[in-house]
């Protein structure tokens, strides 16, 4: 579960629409509660949502932790265990988009 939440205090659908208008679910300076998951708002504009109408739904753009993240873990992998290539590795197509 992630939340992406702009340097602008806006909550967004993911990081592959961050800042684009169409797809700020609730603006967090004008309701920052507790249940703020819940705002009537924020269920209204992700119940809109789907794969018909999410435009950024093909784009490759991820933040690059996740594939630091990745690379870091094959890396360990392999310092930990040299005869490491001789097995099967996770192989992640598009690791980009994981």
């Amino acid at each position: 579960f992630l939340i992406q939440v702009g340097a602008d205090g806006c909550n967004y659908a993911g990081p592959e629409c961050k800042y684009e208008k169409d797809y700020l679910l609730l603006n967090l300076h004008e309701y920052m509660e507790d249940d703020f998951l819940w705002h009537p708002r924020r269920l209204e504009m992700i119940n809109k949502i789907n794969s018909d109408n999410y435009r950024p739904i093909g784009t490759k753009h991820r933040p690059p932790v996740f594939s630091d993240y990745l690379e870091k873990m094959l890396n360990k992998m392999r310092t930990n265990n040299p005869t490491i290539e001789d097995q099967k590795l996770p192989e992640f197509s598009y690791h980009e988009i994981i």
